[in-house]
C-alpha cells in the first residue's frame, strides 16, 4: 500500500495512460512506481503450495455433505464416487471414500462405458 506524502491518503492505481501511476483521490499527487510495484502475482498450478491445496480438497471432498454423487462403481465395490473439478484447466477427478482418484476414461473404462 502506498500512501500521500501531502495528506496521508490511501493511494490509487492508474493505469489509463498504459502506465502504472499512484495518484492520490484527495488531493491529486501523484507517485511514480518502484521497480516492485510492477511485480504480477501467478500462482504455477504445478507449485508444491497448489498441489497441497488441491489434496486437501481431494481429500475432504467424500466427506463434504453438499457433494456431487455419480452412479458409478469404485473399484472396492462402493456403487457411487463424487465428482469435483480441479485447478484453472477444470481437471475432471472422481473421488472414492476410500480414497481412490479416477480420471474421467478411467472411471469410463472401469464402469464399461464406450466414449
Amino acid at each position: 500500500m502506498k500512501f500521500c506524502r501531502r495528506c496521508y491518503t490511501l493511494l490509487v492505481v492508474d493505469t489509463a495512460s498504459g502506465n502504472l501511476l499512484f495518484v492520490c483521490p484527495r488531493c491529486g499527487s501523484n507517485k511514480n512506481p518502484e521497480p516492485e510495484d510492477t511485480l504480477v502475482y501467478n500462482e504455477d498450478p504445478n507449485s508444491t503450495k497448489t498441489m497441497d491445496q488441491f489434496n486437501t480438497m481431494i481429500r475432504n471432498a467424500p466427506k463434504d455433505p453438499s457433494r456431487y454423487l455419480f452412479d458409478y462403481k469404485c473399484k472396492c465395490g462402493m456403487p457411487y464416487v463424487t465428482h469435483m473439478r480441479i485447478g484453472e484447466n477444470e481437471k475432471v477427478l472422481f473421488i472414492c471414500e476410500c480414497g481412490e482418484k479416477y480420471s474421467s476414461e478411467e472411471i469410463k473404462k472401469i464402469n464399461n462405458i464406450a466414449n
